[in-house]
């Protein structure tokens, strides 16, 4: 029974990477496409602001998205 224990974990460890993989390069693209918005009514400088914070706020975003996610696919495995 371990060993099946282990499987288990094992692959919801995997789906939750490739899940986070996907929103981060959602996120990414995001924040670029705004960004380039931004360029083109504000300039350069206020663009690369909003790029540099937007980029800062992505990792306590991206703790905060791991654990939601951990929890959601243990709920969807029971």
């Amino acid at each position: 029974m371990f060993m099946a224990e282990f499987l288990e974990t094992y692959q919801e460890v995997i789906r939750r990477k490739r899940l986070l993989r996907k929103l981060a390069v959602i996120y990414c693209i995001g924040v670029i496409l705004a960004s380039l918005g931004i360029y083109f009514e504000l300039g350069l400088t206020s663009s690369l602001l909003f790029l540099f914070i937007m980029l800062l706020a992505w990792f306590p975003l991206k703790r905060m998205v791991r654990k939601v996610l951990s929890e959601w696919l243990r709920e969807k495995a029971t």
